[in-house]
């Protein structure tokens, strides 16, 4: 039986790809009883050659080759399409795992009986993260993790690396990632803890994540960023009504409408910020975006500046 599926997807990673794939080797249960599945997301560089040198030595390496990019979510859903395990675990390429904690993990997931395993991780190389939960937390509902008032959801339980999933609960309610975007970590974390009966904490670290200059996450913002997150409040926009149709936790209503805001804003700022140029490439992408579904949650002033390109 294949208790876990350790879900890669690669891009461009030549660099870190083997550092990652030896920390899932470096663990305390046998190879039998966990698979790696390698997504190739149309990498140009040298990865997957590393990667199959890799899959000569283990049985349980899988490789799955994307036929166009479909970025980080994309990816990820190409492997939960073939994935085996019991539980599942998103580990992104330019990071690494503990080693010997597959055992820890497993045992208390199962024991639980949990759809998620939530849990620390350390910043690579320097560590200065802030942790807010200092102790293993009970049982508990995904909306009351969510509403845990010693996190702040927004940015304490979004990742989706930061969690092992039990696999047929994302099946069951159709948990995907929105593709050929980024920031999707964002709208899928509030559907799996809205969704989740059974989850829990632990403070050990399990996961290193690397402190990348060159990630996607830290360049100067663009007209494409601003399409992201437009994109995001639109997708925002439709879980909310979903929530609502199917009487979700009260306490996402609130919730997701002040993130729209919040990403709304930060738009508006980083729009200001730009240079010309730049401004102009981005004018066409805010005037498609921002239309009559997001007016709710914008000021009245901003959203005809917007509309009219002031802004």
């Amino acid at each position: 039986m294949i208790r876990l599926s350790i879900i890669i997807p690669f891009y461009n990673v030549e660099q870190y790809i083997a550092q990652c794939l030896d920390s899932v080797y470096q663990q305390d249960i046998p190879e039998e009883e966990y698979e790696v599945i390698c997504v190739d997301d149309c990498s140009p560089d040298n990865s997957i050659t590393l990667v199959e040198q890799y899959a000569k030595k283990h049985a349980n390496l899988v490789i799955v080759r994307n036929q166009i990019n479909r970025k980080l979510g994309g990816a990820r859903n190409a492997g939960i399409e073939v994935a085996k395990g019991e539980y599942v675990w998103y580990v992104d390429s330019d990071d690494f795992v503990k080693p010997n904690v597959f055992k820890r993990l497993l045992e208390e997931a199962e024991k639980n009986d949990l759809d998620v395993l939530h849990f620390n991780y350390a910043e690579y190389p320097k560590d200065i993260i802030n942790i807010r939960l200092h102790a293993d937390t009970e049982v508990m509902s995904g909306p009351d993790m969510f509403f845990n008032p010693s996190l702040r959801w927004w940015h304490d339980l979004i990742t989706a690396w930061r969690k092992l999933y039990k696999r047929q609960f994302l099946l069951d309610n159709h948990l995907l990632f929105a593709e050929h975007i980024m920031y999707e970590d964002n709208d899928y974390a509030i559907q799996v803890f809205a969704n989740a009966m059974r989850v829990k904490h632990v403070i050990e670290k399990v996961y290193y994540y690397r402190n990348n200059p060159d990630s996607i996450t830290r360049v100067n913002y663009t007209a494409a960023h601003v399409d992201y997150w437009l994109k995001l409040c639109h997708r925002l926009v439709r879980i909310k009504a979903e929530f609502e149709r199917e009487g979700k936790d009260i306490r996402f209503d609130d919730a997701i409408a002040d993130f729209i805001r919040n990403t709304i804003r930060n738009t508006i700022r980083a729009y200001q910020q730009m240079e010309r140029d730049e401004k102009k490439s981005t004018r066409k992408v805010v005037y498609e975006h921002i239309d009559a579904s997001l007016k709710p949650y914008i000021s009245r002033k901003s959203y005809y500046l917007l509309k009219l390109h002031i802004l």
